[in-house]
């Protein structure tokens, strides 16, 4: 991890739970090294200007309404030789195949209901409504990491790599998905300021 190398890390989320569970992942050793801040991106670029050497998106920018202006502000805060890394946005594309798309829904359908049904018998609740609704970009169809590309080279970034894959939730069913049908639905990016 960044903490045991030495890194300071400023970590931020909407939830205090997320915030304070990850607070108790941290060795009390590391807890000087760490910032946790409990908030939403857009008020924290505003009122943080500080430089990063790596800054970590995990799954975030879906859930912004304008996400590409937040990506911009995240650009200026990375200095020459620094690194920016997008993990499990959801990926828009377009269809190619009928078939393989009914095939990946299908599959996609089966997952969330395994999914659903193992949280019932567990008494765990599901919010699906909430869910949906926060995750903005994906009821446009996800993001496209062309797009993504663009603005980061537009900010003085070069993208070094662009992994697509299908995620889910069971490990059969990302298999299937995967290797037999090679469908994706998800992006991971790696950029550095040259």
């Amino acid at each position: 991890s960044f903490l045991s190398k030495g890194y300071h890390v400023t970590g931020l989320d909407l939830s205090q739970e997320m915030i304070q569970a990850f607070e108790e992942s941290i060795p009390e050793a590391l807890k000087p090294q760490t910032r946790l801040v409990v908030g939403d991106a857009e008020e924290f670029l505003l009122q943080n200007q500080e430089e990063y050497d790596v800054i970590v998106l995990s799954a975030i920018l879906h859930h912004l309404f304008d996400y590409e202006s937040v990506l911009r502000q995240i650009c200026a805060r990375l200095s020459s030789g620094k690194r920016l890394l997008v993990f499990f946005e959801p990926l828009k594309q377009e269809v190619y195949s009928p078939i393989k798309f009914a095939l990946h829904r299908a599959l996609s359908w089966l997952d969330e209901k395994l999914y659903h049904s193992v949280m019932r018998v567990k008494s765990i609740p599901v919010l699906a409504d909430e869910y949906h609704h926060s995750d903005y970009q994906r009821q446009f169809g996800g993001i496209d990491p062309n797009r993504v590309d663009e603005i980061l080279r537009d900010e003085g970034l070069k993208v070094l790599r662009i992994e697509k894959y299908c995620a889910r939730r069971y490990g059969l069913h990302a298999l299937l998905a995967n290797r037999v049908l090679g469908t994706q639905n998800t992006f991971n990016l790696f950029a550095t300021r040259p």
